[in-house]
């Protein structure tokens, strides 16, 4: 069993900014998190963390690789 985590702050960049949520939030939402399970093949999981800002979005990769490793 193996675990991976990677993550992006791309959506940062002024190009890449999400077209949804802080347009339309109070003026005191600063951060909203979301949690997606990502589909990946079986046996093994995933999970990303969004967390949306008023100046951008970032993610992170939770995979938790449960393949049986074969040694060649």
């Amino acid at each position: 069993m193996r675990i991976r985590l990677r993550g992006s702050l791309a959506h940062f960049q002024p190009d890449l900014h999400p077209a949804h949520g802080p347009q339309v939030w109070p003026w005191w939402r600063l951060v909203s998190l979301g949690l997606v399970r990502l589909d990946v093949a079986k046996p093994s999981m995933a999970w990303r963390l969004w967390v949306y800002t008023r100046w951008g979005a970032g993610y992170g990769d939770f995979v938790l690789d449960r393949r049986k490793l074969v040694a060649a």
